[in-house]
């Protein structure tokens, strides 16, 4: 398996990327990019509207930055162990 630099530079560019634009990329029919983006703003403005803090996009950044720091800290480890 090989990466080409061009590849490799757009995986650059992805990292840096906002997530709403990742999620949206990722999601190909127009009707589920519509439904779990409306599902996704009821859970972080609704349901989580005490934790993060803005706008949606705010809210979704703060979602994966803590998400992401929570695995590099090890925290989420126990999923591995005890989770069915």
């Amino acid at each position: 398996m090989k990466i080409t630099r061009e590849e490799f530079e757009n995986v650059t560019k992805v990292t840096n990327a906002n997530p709403l634009d990742l999620l949206r990329q990722g999601i190909r029919a127009e009707a589920t990019r519509y439904v779990y983006t409306r599902t996704l703003r009821r859970i972080l403005c609704d349901v989580l509207e005490d934790v993060p803090e803005g706008a949606f996009e705010q809210r979704a950044a703060q979602f994966v930055w803590l998400g992401a720091s929570s695995l590099d800290a090890g925290s989420a480890s126990y999923c591995y162990r005890g989770c069915s």
